[in-house]
């Protein structure tokens, strides 16, 4: 399930035309305010991914923080990881100011977390990072962020 749910991950990166380690990526430039997509209408998990997806990089990137490809690679190290590493992981990033956050919701509901997500007032740069790993399956989504306070 972990090689399907990353296989996916790196097709919908490829659909939609970002580079792996920069599926995030806004640019370095404060003034690029992301819009949101129209009202997603998927096909396919590989559809669902990319929307939601999409949907995190706007909600970050409207509340001013900025992507963070290091912070990605820790998600997707919480995202794989057994208990004690996980909880390792945790102490770790709680001592440099970082959380992570666990998002966990059926498949079927990704449209209104997608409008949720979307629908954030936008923000000025606040200088804090964030970096996601999303796994999807027929049954749940589940988003794994590393956020910096």
């Amino acid at each position: 399930m972990k090689k399907f749910i990353a296989a996916s991950t790196i097709l919908a990166l490829s659909l939609i035309g970002a580079p792996q380690a920069a599926a995030f990526s806004s640019g370095s430039s404060g003034s690029n305010i992301v819009q949101p997509l129209p009202e997603p209408k998927p096909t396919d998990l590989n559809e669902v991914l990319r929307i939601i997806a999409s949907g995190y990089f706007t909600h970050y990137s409207n509340r001013g923080y900025t992507y963070d490809a290091s912070a990605e690679n820790i998600a997707q190290m919480y995202f794989e990881g057994t208990p004690s590493q996980k909880e390792y992981l945790r102490q770790e990033l709680a001592a440099i100011g970082a959380e992570v956050i666990v998002e966990t919701y059926p498949t079927s509901t990704y449209q209104d977390k997608y409008t949720q997500l979307v629908n954030t007032p936008r923000q000025p740069i606040n200088g804090t990072l964030w970096g996601a790993y999303i796994g999807v399956n027929e049954y749940t989504i589940t988003a794994t962020l590393v956020v910096t306070h």
